[in-house]
């Protein structure tokens, strides 16, 4: 699973003949242990794999390091750029999850250094995570990284303070191929011991607005992880040198590790385990979702169901190592068990999926059920609705009413006999997009786009729902 510099591939089979269907009433479930729970093949999913290629061409490398060397020279004369000091610089990690994703975590690590200079390749732990000439480390988004991009759900921020001496903006921002390649979009910053750091393929005009010249701190946004450049996946490209020239010499492998020859310690303020097996997301889908280059990425997220639906219960991985077991729950709305199995890791995967179409009871019962899923000591859980609107009250055969409808910036309520019910709003795809208390005074719809959408009210005690169409 290597560099980004390739046509998007996935690889383990998709078990299609087989769909998780779960049609049997409440009554009948089986309610098992983790350990007796039997192993359940998944419908679809396995590893993502990209190709490798470098990330800058030697030609792209020479000028950016050129450039950065003149910039250096001028901040110097100009008194922007603090004498080097023997301060000792220790990086925080360089991505942040934006705020409002609610996942367990957003990325894996990929490629790291290559530290082997006469044939095939060698990381800092003596592996193979890495492609030939690799002079960086990779953090890639998993899962949806375009969905991220596009959402600005991935923030790089400053591994350690200090003073940016170059930019480049304004490139395309989402190469799927390294063949498409051009410049990319970076910010580079040089610490107060004269070392500087890479920051590569962010995304188009996503960059501070802070000029060459002006300091950072630690933690402080510098742009959006995104594929500009040679590249086939969103991610960040993290490259340090102890000074300059920008050469080989002078490159420091963050990551400290037995076959690590650049430097005799680690550059992190707390270095991350070689392998960290983790849940990144639990996530329930409207039909099976679809990994690949940005026009083939389809997530089909969905939080809200009705019998006859099927929902896809889906579990992503970063470092899902071969032999761990994943045990995978659904539970009703008062915490039962409905249906319990497992999924055993057939080998090692950086980046990992797996899904499973669930045919839900159509009895019920209703409400908020939960996807659950037991990894490596920790359990995860996400939350859907599972509703009948056969067995709630429409808005049309209640004393409750909605208007107008198609709407445009704000949905009336009538009916409520001054008592405040809370609202839900729902894509036609079922994601929950917002709840809020509302009154008579209704709800603003300004901030949809035009289309058709579920509103759920609820007093207490009945809940009322409705089709809406938001106009232009």
């Amino acid at each position: 699973m290597e560099n980004h510099c390739a046509i998007c591939a996935l690889a383990g089979s998709l078990v299609k003949a087989r769909l998780l269907v779960l049609f049997l009433p409440f009554i009948f479930a089986i309610h098992l242990s983790g350990q007796n729970a039997p192993a359940l093949p998944p419908d679809g999913g396995g590893a993502y794999q990209v190709d490798s290629g470098p990330c800058l061409s030697a030609v792209q490398r020479a000028e950016i390091a050129a450039g950065l060397v003149a910039n250096t020279a001028a901040l110097a004369r100009e008194g922007k750029l603090p004498p080097v000091s023997r301060s000792v610089v220790q990086f925080d990690w360089p991505v942040q999850m934006a705020p409002g994703l609610g996942w367990n975590n957003f990325y894996t690590v990929n490629n790291f250094v290559d530290h082997e200079l006469v044939a095939g390749v060698r990381e800092y732990e003596c592996g193979q995570r890495t492609y030939d000439g690799h002079l960086g480390i990779d953090i890639d988004l998993w899962p949806y990284p375009w969905y991220q991009k596009e959402n600005n759900l991935a923030r790089v921020v400053a591994a350690a303070p200090g003073v940016i001496i170059g930019k480049e903006d304004g490139n395309q921002d989402e190469s799927c191929s390294w063949g498409n390649g051009g410049a990319w979009n970076a910010i580079y910053i040089r610490h107060a011991d004269g070392s500087a750091a890479w920051y590569g393929h962010l995304k188009r005009n996503s960059l501070t607005a802070k000029p060459v010249g002006a300091s950072v701190a630690k933690g402080e946004y510098l742009g959006i992880v995104a594929s500009s450049g040679y590249s086939t996946w969103p991610h960040l490209h993290f490259e340090v040198y102890r000074a300059e020239p920008y050469v080989y010499d002078n490159l420091i492998d963050p990551y400290w590790g037995e076959c690590n020859f650049t430097n005799f310690e680690s550059w992190w303020a707390d270095q991350q385990p070689y392998r960290q097996p983790t849940v990144n997301a639990v996530l329930t889908h409207n039909a099976p979702p679809e990994i690949g280059c940005v026009q083939d990425e389809n997530p089909y997220f969905s939080d809200y169901f009705t019998p006859g639906d099927m929902a896809y219960a889906a579990v992503y991985f970063r470092d899902q190592l071969q032999g761990m077991v994943s045990t995978l729950r659904i539970r009703t709305p008062n915490g039962a068990i409905w249906n319990e199995w497992t999924h055993i890791s057939p080998e090692d995967y950086t980046s990992s999926w797996w899904y499973w179409g669930i045919g839900l009871p159509t009895s019920g019962p209703f409400g908020t059920w939960s996807f659950e899923v037991t990894f490596n000591n920790e359990t995860h859980a996400h939350f859907f609705e599972y509703e009948s609107l056969v067995s709630t009250a429409s808005v049309e055969a209640s004393p409750v009413a909605v208007f107008p409808n198609p709407a445009r910036e704000t949905l009336s309520i009538q009916g409520l006999q001054e008592r405040p019910v809370i609202v839900e709003i729902y894509s036609a795809a079922g994601q929950l997009l917002f709840r809020q208390e509302a009154g008579e005074e209704g709800i603003r719809l300004s901030g949809l786009a035009p289309g058709m959408y579920l509103v759920k009210i609820m007093d207490g005690e009945a809940v009322y729902t409705s089709r809406v169409v938001k106009a232009d």
